[in-house]
């Protein structure tokens, strides 16, 4: 059967093929993030959180943490 990492990895490609047919205008907000996860000898989980404004069409101000 699959292992853990193999389903994370098919899970993270997946994930990262965003196809979007979409014009992005004036006041949209965008909201987005990453997320990973590292289970060697101590497991870490990061997630980071980010956003941004659409001030004038197809130009985004924001940031992350």
């Amino acid at each position: 059967m699959y292992n853990e990492e193999e389903i994370l990895v098919v899970l993270a490609v997946v994930l990262s093929l965003n196809v979007v047919n979409a014009e992005i205008s004036k006041e949209d907000w965008l909201v987005g993030g990453s997320f990973s996860l590292n289970s060697t000898s101590d497991t870490t989980v990061s997630l980071n959180p980010a956003a941004g404004y659409f001030k004038v069409n197809n130009l985004a101000l924001g940031g992350d943490v």
